[in-house]
């Protein structure tokens, strides 16, 4: 019986691509890392195939962050909610080139102070109309 991903799965895949964006990497040095093709990787993150545990602790370990940020919160509904509200407007922004290119830029500064200022004029620049 094959296993279909399920939600858990697509919350995964969704998170797997976020942290890969915003940790500045490609998919094509993520595959070769977990020793995937890039057309696999590229499945792992779509949400049409499922990952093993092991290559999530592979991935983790690729992207420097917690097995457990990979996982949805497990906490009360209305924080579960407010994640995939979360979570739809990342997906929602990745999806367009300048937001992406806006990204790679600002990991691109070495200078924390720098980015921490760009954030703060992105959020004045938010509230004007």
């Amino acid at each position: 019986m094959p296993r279909i991903p399920n939600e858990i799965d697509g919350y995964i895949a969704r998170r797997i691509r976020q942290l890969r964006i915003l940790g500045g990497f490609s998919q094509k040095k993520a595959a070769e890392y977990l020793n995937v093709t890039f057309q696999q990787f590229q499945k792992y993150e779509a949400g049409s195939n499922r990952v093993s545990v092991g290559k999530l602790y592979l991935i983790a370990e690729f992207l420097d962050v917690s097995l457990c940020d990979l996982y949805p919160p497990s906490a009360r509904e209305s924080d579960i909610n407010s994640a995939r509200s979360r979570i739809f407007l990342l997906d929602e922004a990745l999806g367009k080139k300048e937001i992406i290119q806006s990204i790679e830029a600002l990991n691109a500064i070495k200078s924390k102070s720098i980015k921490t200022a760009i954030v703060r004029l992105f959020k004045v620049l938010a509230k004007q109309k």
